[in-house]
C-alpha cells in the first residue's frame, strides 16, 4: 500500500479506551496526533506509553476537501496498534473490557472514584425507580 503522503492525506492517530460506568462502559476516542505518513504515525505511537485494554486507530484523511461531510465518510480506519505498539488487525475488545472493569474496580476499593462516581444517568435513574417502588 502507497504512503498517504504520495496520495496527499494525512494519518490521524487516535487513542481509543472503554470510559463511563463499569455497568454500561463506552469507547472514548480522542485524538492525538498527525502525521504525514504512516511510517512517522507509527513511529510516534511506539514511543508513547498507554495502558494495557487500550489500543490507537490510525485514520487516513484528505486535507483540503471542501465537502466537510465528504471528507468524514472518507476517512477510513486503516491501522489498529494495540498498547504495546503492535500492528493488530482488530483491537480485543473483550480484554479491553475486562480491563477496564479491573482497573475501575482498584480505583473504587482505594477510594480514587465512589460509587457515586462510577454511575452513569441511566444507573442513576434505574436507582431512583427502585427507590420509589
Amino acid at each position: 500500500m502507497p504512503e498517504r503522503k504520495e496520495l496527499g492525506g494525512v494519518w490521524i492517530v487516535t487513542h481509543v479506551e472503554y470510559a463511563g460506568c463499569t455497568t454500561h462502559p463506552h469507547l472514548d476516542r480522542m485524538v492525538f496526533h498527525v502525521a504525514s505518513t504512516r511510517r512517522a504515525a507509527l513511529a510516534w505511537i511506539r514511543k508513547i506509553h498507554v495502558e494495557p485494554g487500550t489500543w490507537w486507530e490510525l485514520l487516513a484523511f484528505e486535507p483540503d476537501c471542501v465537502d466537510r461531510e465528504r471528507d468524514e465518510t472518507n476517512a477510513m480506519t486503516v491501522v489498529h496498534v494495540d498498547a504495546r505498539g503492535n500492528v493488530v488487525r482488530a483491537p480485543n475488545r473483550t480484554v479491553a473490557r475486562a480491563t477496564f472493569a479491573a482497573r475501575r474496580a482498584r480505583e473504587l476499593a482505594s477510594r480514587i472514584l465512589t460509587r457515586d462516581d462510577d454511575r452513569c444517568a441511566f444507573c442513576r435513574r434505574a436507582t431512583k425507580r427502585k427507590r420509589r417502588a
